[in-house]
């Protein structure tokens, strides 16, 4: 009689995908290539072998928290690059070119909608209404091409 059995499949993961537990075994190893677990233990204010679990990549999330929060940003910052694969910098500059292309879209249409309403009332020269109008309606669909 034969005994099935189970095989089970590693999930796969991208490669520049890292946990928690893997960013912050390799951040303390590159922090201090001998005497690492030492170094960890005393630094962090671990157990010895809370420490050596850091250091294999087998740290419990209290382990973790307490490595990110005693070590503050810039510890934090390093672990957070690693896992998202991402730097921070990288990030805010994206944060800022979006808000600064959504900051030229408000400016012109500010513009616009004052040159409507100011042009409602008594045309000044050189003003067509019209004109503004579809101005205003062909930067929505802009818009709305743009995000969608």
């Amino acid at each position: 009689m034969e005994i099935p059995s189970i095989k089970w499949e590693k999930q796969r993961t991208a490669a520049l995908d890292k946990d928690f537990k893997h960013a912050v075994a390799d951040f303390l190893r590159r922090r201090w290539p001998t005497g690492t677990a030492k170094e960890t233990a005393r630094t962090y204010d671990l157990s010895l072998d809370k420490a050596r679990e850091a250091v294999a990549g087998r740290a419990s999330l209290t382990t973790v928290e307490q490595i990110m929060k005693r070590g503050g940003w810039s510890v934090t910052l390093v672990i957070m690059t690693e896992v998202l694969g991402q730097q921070l910098a990288q990030h805010l500059t994206e944060i800022r070119v979006s808000h600064d292309r959504n900051a030229q879209r408000l400016a012109a249409l500010s513009h616009d909608l004052w040159l409507v309403s100011d042009s409602r009332g008594d045309d000044p020269p050189g003003v067509d209404v019209r004109q503004a109008e579809r101005r205003i309606t062909d930067r929505r669909r802009e818009g709305e091409s743009q995000a969608g």
